[in-house]
């Protein structure tokens, strides 16, 4: 067997698998490197090894103290206290977000304070993040029963039984105990109810069986975690805290009996019955409504001054956020959608609308500003070689010229403003548990420190019209978020209005610069308000019954832009600033939900603080991680035509600095044991990859079948390049790799003529691409391969072989969305006595010629027939979409020489179409089943060929 990196080894040309089990419970993450400068220490506590950078001591402190404090709240909810868990930080990342994976079982925290309303406040980011990530460990790792009893044949990966409950409960369950154990969470927030609401409002509500899956037809794209929460949390109000204990308690003893049977068992009802009970308390608390002092203008085309009670704005749902105004008759939003690229969209009055930034901003709100000379935005720039670091940094356009100016490097900076006179701009800077109010001066990027507080997050400056004065939104240590106040002569700060409980966000200005604006939910429902600088006094501005975010003041003063949240995403909409009908702070009325649809009560459980002994620090030690296997799982191999057992085990350590992986089975017809294991380290660039391999091979001449065997070592160096991650994705790969392979004789009257092989290889990956969501392929996508190997009795080997393989793959789009073409080219010169593979360099149908010249040209179209998003009564399955492709395949093959061999060229083609229906099998396993008929010019025939591919 060849072994050719970038693959894995064990998923060559002649080995493939059929798992006994439909999926893994957690697929493991996509190798995050951190850069190799970082000296890692380990913190260890009573429950957990807390691994982090030197000179972080500070936040590695504070991360395993709230480690603590939840293991036993948490551990309770679903009565499963588990063993030791490792905890990753990372330290040199501008991402909010939080990772569980099995193999080791270990929580990757992303500890950036996320700017924008998504995740609420009321308690500190990292104790909401620590309480949802501990609980995914808790209820992966919970066992018991039939699942305890499989585990010692899976490992870790025995999480496959966990891994298939229903998503809404894996997302939702934990967003229910972020909630109830901390004063905030997302149950708190107001963008987590509107969200749910709104689709029952506009009297579509989600069916919970299409929550489990993403959907290209509805938002939000993660409808699972807002379903899961209210269904969870609705249960719990009914039966008691431990209900869900008692469900996953009866579910872990028989999980092949299924999920919602173990929660009718429990509760007397099945999941559908209780999801419909929770709809019908949301239907008739918003059946009431509230009747709109305003008709809100929607920028949208063809729906000028449309009512927000109108939810299908759009047929394929979409988000226009942030609005700025452009000048009188124009407003920028960042636009993202299943149609369309991240870019910054003018839209004029009439709703016709024109591109003028196309990129990936940082965050939704707050990420881009305007004057009349600049637009300056930021965006997360990925380091090329180590993917752990990603730092959030400031670019900027001339409107009247356009070329992108890059203004700050490495400086990690969020929610940008420009100053009145264009001269700076004012920005957030992280320092990781808090942040800085910088201002950057846009001449050559030099920074001045304005605010910094301990313990405290700023979010989303912006300037008062004369330059003199600073709004910002403050969440302290407590998670209180309010409106502030800096001047800017004096550098002092004072809160606009009392503090109080209530999420406040996004201030912007008034004309006359006495009032500021900012989404607040103080009302229920996130709405726009206004205080007065002076006297801080508070009025409500709009009336949305959905919700209302990221308040803009026309250059006349004259009217207000905001965010208006829709059944099909969010709009730009405006409104006449009439001080007369905003209503005054004290006359508004809070909504209060339904007992069944308020957030918990609260059982946050704290300890005192504690004072972590130098004794439990010690360096990171990698090597205990992963000295045993971490997760294994019973396969069937086809090889050579021919069925075999084996085993799939898998290890890795918390910093994926070191990784194995390798198959070890019986071979009947040999009646000896093969394996293909490879190890993998990637502290360092290069990346070192070492495979050791023992594999059968089939050999037949005439009537004669014979075996052998295949036996080396591989060694593959690869420098992996992240050239660009924005709406383009571009990576470049170079490698070089050795192989030293025997070959030896095993059963059968066949002996090899040739033993020994001594090879080396070289190339070449780049791929330049992206995609929007409902393109069934790239929307555009240019890739280059190219690979040379090479054996020769210079290397000691006995065989003398050569061969140079390229290939070209283009995709662009057509006139109509989510059309595209496709051109692919590939060529193939080999020549020597080595057998090497003839893949992908002839047409489809058609079999190796064995000439030394292969030549192949194919072009494609391909488009969505039908998106299905539709889910399967009583089997895990969800079916995705259905689509077509056509496609004209040549090839042609010569010999190398000249004369009579030259003249054998073998032209041939073949031309079809294709048919493939993507699904998901248990929720998260992509599984692609497709069908390809199509005529062959050599055989004058028809033909097919079936595909079904498991897309990890």
């Amino acid at each position: 067997m060849r072994f050719f990196p970038g693959h894995i080894r064990f998923l060559c040309t002649r080995l493939s698998v059929l798992l006994l089990l439909p999926a893994f419970a957690v697929a493991p993450v996509s190798a995050q490197q951190h850069e190799p400068d970082l000296h890692w220490k380990t913190l260890s506590t009573s429950h957990f090894d807390i691994e982090y950078p030197a000179g972080f001591e500070r936040i590695a402190g504070r991360v395993a103290q709230l480690c603590e404090d939840v293991y036993q709240p948490v551990s309770q909810s679903l009565r499963y206290f588990p063993p030791r868990t490792q905890v990753v930080i990372y330290v040199r990342s501008d991402i909010s977000n939080g990772v569980v994976s099995p193999l080791p079982w270990r929580m990757e925290l992303f500890v950036t304070e996320p700017q924008e309303d998504w995740i609420g406040s009321r308690d500190a980011w990292l104790r909401v993040l620590i309480t949802h990530e501990f609980t995914h460990v808790v209820h992966l790792r919970k066992k018991s029963g039939f699942s305890a009893f499989t585990a010692p044949f899976f490992g870790e990966l025995n999480s496959f039984w966990q891994g298939i409950t229903p998503h809404w409960f894996i997302e939702g369950f934990p967003t229910l105990n972020e909630t109830r154990f901390t004063r905030g969470g997302r149950g708190r927030n107001a963008y987590q109810w509107m969200e749910m609401a709104t689709p029952v409002l506009a009297h579509r509500p989600w069916k919970l069986a299409s929550t489990n899956y993403i959907s290209r037809k509805k938002l939000p794209v993660g409808m699972y975690y807002v379903s899961g929460y209210y269904l969870a949390n609705y249960i719990n109000h009914k039966f008691g805290s431990q209900v869900w204990a008692d469900i996953l308690d009866r579910y872990t003893a028989a999980p092949v009996l299924g999920f919602s049977r173990a929660m009718k068992k429990i509760t007397g009802k099945s999941q559908d019955q209780l999801y419909q009970e929770m709809i019908a308390v949301i239907d008739s608390f918003v059946a009431v409504g509230r009747s709109n002092r305003f008709v809100p203008v929607v920028w949208n085309r063809g729906k000028k001054g449309q009512s927000e009670k109108n939810y299908l704005l759009h047929r394929i749902p979409r988000n226009d956020v942030s609005p700025r105004w452009l000048d009188d008759e124009q407003i920028l939003v960042y636009r993202t959608g299943f149609d369309d690229l991240p870019a910054v969209v003018a839209i004029n009055r009439q709703g016709a609308a024109r591109e003028v930034l196309h990129r990936e901003l940082t965050n939704r709100s707050s990420s881009f500003a305007v004057g009349q000379k600049y637009l300056v935005w930021t965006e997360i720039k990925p380091h090329p070689r180590f993917s752990a670091t990603a730092y959030s940094d400031v670019f900027f356009i001339l409107l009247n010229r356009g070329k992108m100016k890059r203004l700050t490097r490495n400086q990690r900076i969020f929610s940008v403003d420009i100053s009145p006179d264009e001269t700076k701009i004012l920005a957030v800077q992280n320092h990781l548990l808090e942040t800085e109010l910088i201002s950057i001066r846009l001449a050559d990027g030099k920074i001045d420190s304005l605010l910094e507080m301990a313990d405290s997050i700023i979010l989303n400056p912006r300037w008062s019209p004369d330059g003199k004065y600073v709004a910002f939104a403050l969440k302290d240590s407590t998670g209180w978020q309010d409106i502030a106040l800096m001047d800017m002569e004096t550098g002092r700060w004072r809160y606009l209005y009392p503090k109080d409980e209530y999420h406040d966000n996004n201030p912007c200005w008034g004309k006359d610069g006495k009032t500021v604006f900012y989404a607040s939910d103080r009302s229920g429902v996130f709405n726009i308000w206004a205080v007065e600088v002076d006297s801080g006094r508070r009025w409500q501005v709009t009336d949305a019954v959905t919700g209302a975010f990221s308040p803009d003041v026309s250059p006349d003063g004259r009217e207000i832009a905001f965010s208006l949240y829709t059944y099909s995403g969010f709009v730009a909409a405006t409104i006449p600033l009439h001080r007369s009908a905003w209503v005054a702070a004290d006359s508004v009325h809070t909504i209060s939900l339904p007992v069944p649809l308020q957030p918990g009560a609260g059982e946050r459980v704290e300890l005192p603080p504690r004072n972590f002994s130098p004794r439990q620090v010690h360096s990171y030690k990698p090597y205990g991680q992963i000295l045993r296997p971490q997760g294994w799982v019973p396969m069937v191999f086809k090889i050579e035509d021919e069925y075999q057992p084996g085993l799939v085990v898998l290890s890795e350590d918390a910093l994926h600095r070191h990784s194995w992986q390798g198959i070890l089975g019986w071979f009947r017809q040999t009646r000896q044991p093969f394996y293909n294991f490879f190890y993998n380290y990637s502290r360092f660039w290069p990346n070192i990859t070492l495979g050791l391999y023992d594999t059968p091979h089939k050999v037949t001449y005439q009537n004669y079948v014979g075996w052998w065997r295949r036996y080396g070592v591989d060694l593959t160096f690869s420098l992996p390049l992240t050239l660009e991650s924005n709406v383009y994705s571009t990576y470049f790969t170079p490698f070089f790799s050795l192989n030293l392979e025997n070959q030896k004789h095993a059963v059968g009257v066949l002996f090899p003529r040739y033993h020994r092989y001594r090879g080396l290889r070289t190339g070449f990956q780049f791929v330049r691409g992206n995609q929007t969501f409902r393109d069934v392929v790239p929307h555009k996508l240019f890739s280059l391969a190219a690979n040379f190997d090479w054996t020769s009795p210079k290397l000691k080997s006995n065989y003398t072989g050569q061969q140079f393989t390229s290939r070209m793959n283009i995709f662009f789009p057509t006139f109509i969305k989510h059309h595209q073409i496709q051109v692919y080219t590939s060529y193939r010169a080999r020549r020597g006595n080595y057998g090497y593979s003839y893949s992908g360099s002839l047409p489809v149908g058609y079999d190796d010629d064995n000439f030394s010249r292969q030549f192949r040209f194919k072009t494609g179209y391909h488009f969505p027939i039908i998106f299905l998003d539709l889910p399967l009564p009583f089997l895990p399955v969800h079916f995705d979409y259905l689509a077509g492709s056509l496609f004209y395949d040549w090839g042609t093959s010569w010999n190398y020489g000249t004369g009579r061999e030259r003249r054998q060229e073998r032209g041939r083609y073949s031309a079809g179409f294709q048919l493939t229906l993507t699904s998901f099998s248990f929720q998260f396993a992509p599984v692609d089943a497709g069908i390809a008929v199509f005529y062959r010019s050599v055989y004058r025939d028809f033909s097919y060929e079936y595909n079904v591919s498991l897309k990890f």
